[in-house]
């Protein structure tokens, strides 16, 4: 198995806190959120969208993850502009 078969199987269960070496912790949150929002049933269906196999927003949630990850994958331009817009402002208070 190479490094990113094994780092693909561990995003199937990633942890809620980003991990040591996550390069961008806010995107790893909106990622893991949205993977939270598509969660399986018992049965392997999406909470969300139970009609589609695969899960589309699993599949994108990985793609967060991984980007986060420092990872170049299919939506990793998605990811990273999503972030920068949602990103909350940075204070200059002195």
């Amino acid at each position: 198995m190479d490094e990113w078969s094994g780092i693909r199987a561990g995003l199937d269960d990633p942890p809620i806190a980003p991990p040591e070496g996550c390069i961008d912790p806010y995107l790893w949150q909106l990622a893991r959120q949205l993977l939270s929002d598509h969660s399986r049933t018992p049965s392997g269906e999406c909470v969300t969208c139970p009609g589609w196999k695969p899960c589309p927003g699993l599949a994108l949630a990985r793609d967060g993850l991984a980007t986060a990850l420092g990872q170049s994958v299919r939506n990793s331009a998605y990811w990273i502009a999503y972030a920068q817009l949602h990103r909350p402002p940075v204070s200059h208070a002195r």
